[in-house]
């Protein structure tokens, strides 16, 4: 299934990371890498408390 979007990658110069189905990518900031414990799904947008960035859930998890 990620074969074609590894080739797509490669294809147009990016780079593919997989990542493990369960990886904290929306509670993670995408600045410090701190990543917060607790983080209800009803919370769509937060601030770190490390380093104060403040993040829209989906897109910091999609963040490098």
């Amino acid at each position: 299934m990620t074969r074609q979007l590894d080739y797509k990658a490669k294809w147009y110069g990016r780079t593919f990371v997989q990542l493990d189905r369960w990886f904290p990518g929306s509670k993670t900031c995408s600045q410090c890498r701190h990543k917060v414990e607790q983080l209800p799904l009803k919370i769509r947008e937060w601030d770190c408390p490390k380093c104060d960035a403040h993040h829209d859930r989906e897109v910091n998890a999609l963040a490098p």
